[in-house]
């Protein structure tokens, strides 16, 4: 797992982001409606998702609903085309989110590898 160095990131980010290898295929609800979408990386605090099959919905509540983990409240932070960071609510159930994401990613391709900015 490499984390992904971007200009003055450290500058504004308060944990390591993560690339999200292998990815991840994930639904988001958005005032109810599911929308498919995949994870490109990941913090304790947040992540980017992309949406293929369409722009990034615009407005609405968004929701990651998990089997075995729960529901995740989202804030949108930004959007770029095909892309959203959203970042996280911090429960329990956004906590579990993460350490699944990241031993699935430490399963898959070794140890934690973090850059130097």
């Amino acid at each position: 797992m490499l984390r992904t160095p971007i200009p003055n990131d450290d500058e504004r980010r308060q944990w390591p982001r993560y690339l999200a290898t292998p990815s991840l295929a994930l639904s988001v609800e958005v005032d109810g409606e599911p929308h498919a979408c995949t994870l490109e990386n990941l913090s304790l605090g947040g992540a980017c998702l992309s949406f293929p099959e369409c722009d990034t919905p615009a407005e609405g509540k968004l929701k990651l609903r998990l089997q075995d983990i729960g529901v995740i409240r989202l804030q949108r932070r930004w959007t770029d085309g095909r892309l959203l960071g959203v970042l996280f609510d911090y429960s329990d159930a956004s906590l579990a989110f993460v350490q699944d994401c990241l031993t699935r990613m430490m399963t898959a391709n070794g140890p934690v590898l973090e850059t130097s900015p």
